[in-house]
């Protein structure tokens, strides 16, 4: 396999174990689950808000995924 396979297959792994941690079911009955959602449009039309979204990114080590 390539690199880019290893990581699908190491991410597909990692949802599964999320998912079999935390059932749906789990989440449906949290408190947040039927709460209204926010506009993200709506809230960077706001005029007493900036709007700006910034977001720093690192670049990863791939050496995490070769265990």
């Amino acid at each position: 396999m390539n690199t880019l396979q290893d990581i699908i297959e190491y991410k597909k792994k990692e949802v599964q174990q999320k998912k079999d941690l935390y059932p749906a079911k789990l989440l449906e009955r949290s408190i947040y689950f039927n709460s209204p959602c926010v506009s993200l449009k709506k809230y960077l039309l706001r005029n007493d808000l900036s709007g700006i979204i910034a977001e720093f990114k690192k670049k990863i080590s791939l050496k995490r995924f070769y265990k």
